[in-house]
């Protein structure tokens, strides 16, 4: 099996790629792994990545812990910064992925 290949959740019958792993939505998560975004075998954000490339990607991150960072005292408070933190952390895995 390949790191890229897509699996099936034997608990929510999910399906994900193996290389970003899988937060079952029986374990409702709005920051890591939103439902709404898992509809088909590829997760959104997989399919951003793919399109965009890797600089593409990278301050498609940016901008969104911008945003996060921005709105989360009149929106969405703590969630809103781990979303933050999720898109900063993704960021930091991508243009890790060069580094030696």
């Amino acid at each position: 099996m390949d790191r890229f290949d897509i699996v099936q959740c034997k608990d929510c019958l999910q399906h994900y790629c193996i290389e970003v792993g899988h937060a079952c939505v029986f374990e409702a998560d709005e920051v890591n792994n939103p439902a709404h975004y898992n509809n088909g075998k590829v997760e959104c954000i997989e399919y951003i990545r793919q399109q965009l490339g890797k600089e593409g990607f990278i301050a498609y991150c940016e901008g969104n812990v911008i945003k996060y960072g921005h709105r989360w005292r009149y929106k969405n408070g703590v969630q809103d910064l781990k979303k933050k933190l999720w898109y900063l952390e993704a960021m930091i895995k991508e243009v890790e992925k060069d580094v030696i």
